[in-house]
């Protein structure tokens, strides 16, 4: 049986395969890829098939080991600085110094206050320490904490305004 000359469409290797194997697949010894063994008649019967499809992009030869590790590190350095850009927003974020609750700030709260003033006032929301309905409405008691630990105001409110104010420690 006789050998015919075989090309690799990927990487262009040059083989000989024996004549009979034409029409079956095998892989390219180079670079493994499947190959349909086919004669020269049957290259140009599929060409004239798909003349008028438009061409196949040109497939590159498979990356040399160094250019593979450059993409690698390239992607190591972008995922890096991505991680770095998240850290600092997260930083920036929850680093801000809460503003404190000062005796000058209680002085400011006057009767008829709306929750949401009281806030604003404050700087920050309240922890609330309960809630009930009653006969004169909804009731609903907050307490802000000093930065220090010690100082603490306590606020009631009657649907939704300020009625009663407290403090201890306070500077």
């Amino acid at each position: 049986m006789s050998k015919i000359q075989m090309m690799c469409g990927l990487c262009n290797a040059i083989f000989l395969e024996d004549e009979g194997v034409l029409g079956t697949k095998k892989q390219c010894p180079e670079c493994g890829e499947s190959i349909s063994l086919i004669t020269p008649q049957q290259v140009a019967k599929q060409i004239k098939k798909h003349a008028d499809r438009k061409p196949l992009e040109v497939r590159e030869k498979p990356a040399d080991l160094s250019t593979r590790i450059y993409g690698s590190l390239l992607r190591v350095s972008v995922s890096v600085g991505i991680l770095f850009i998240v850290l600092v927003v997260v930083i920036a974020k929850y680093s801000k110094r809460t503003p404190d609750i000062t005796m000058h700030k209680y002085t400011e709260l006057k009767s008829g206050l709306s929750h949401s003033s009281v806030e604003i006032r404050l700087g920050r929301e309240g922890e609330e320490l309960a809630r009930s309905d009653t006969v004169l409405g909804n009731v609903t008691k907050y307490l802000w904490r000093a930065n220090d630990g010690e100082g603490t105001l306590k606020v009631i409110f009657v649907n939704g305004k300020l009625v009663s104010k407290e403090q201890s420690g306070l500077k």
